[in-house]
């Protein structure tokens, strides 16, 4: 909390200071993996950049087991007739646009629809941040990046995406899109 008389945040404690330096890329976001060594975990952090305060660190960490419809169907979020309306949409091949709110379980129904894809379709998903996860052979997870520094260059979806068409996938995901 601030000093009262001057205002000022204290010092962050060094063991935090240590974990900002290392999550900090100048950017404020970094991949935690290769800190925490949580491998597939994909846990992300964000670090405050103003150093007048102390370090807030969000981690998301996904499960190893994903939802299946099964599960969908016993929480009441789907029925069965609902699982077949969207297993025909992805047998059929049609575009599909998921969008809700946050939390509201967007990447946990486009892992289940994944699971309707067959197993010898090469797959391509291009991500701001990866969230998501598919079990298929023949999945390649394309991620975006921005440049480090003035030498580098930023990797945008855009840029992945015309990328993934190169690779002729019978699927392109894209996921969360945002600005």
């Amino acid at each position: 909390t601030p000093d009262i008389a001057t205002g000022v945040p204290p010092p962050a404690h060094p063991a935090t200071q240590v974990v900002v330096d290392q999550i900090d890329d100048g950017r404020g976001r970094q991949d935690l993996e290769r800190i925490a060594g949580t491998g597939h975990a994909r846990r992300r952090g964000l670090a405050a950049l103003d150093r007048k305060l102390d370090a807030c660190i969000a981690i998301r960490k996904f499960p190893s087991e994903h939802f299946t419809w099964q599960d969908l169907s016993r929480f009441g979020s789907i029925d069965d007739v609902g699982v077949a309306i969207v297993e025909s949409l992805v047998r059929l091949g049609k575009n599909t646009l998921i969008s809700g709110g946050t939390g509201s379980g967007k990447t946990t129904l486009l892992n289940c629809l994944c699971s309707f894809i067959q197993s010898s379709d090469v797959v391509v998903t291009v991500e701001d941040a990866r969230e998501i996860s598919l079990s298929n052979e023949l999945w390649v997870a394309l991620e975006a990046k921005r440049a480090l520094d003035a030498e580098d260059r930023d990797v945008t979806l855009r840029d992945l995406v015309r990328t993934s068409l190169r690779m002729n996938p019978r699927w392109i995901i894209v996921g969360e899109v945002r600005g």
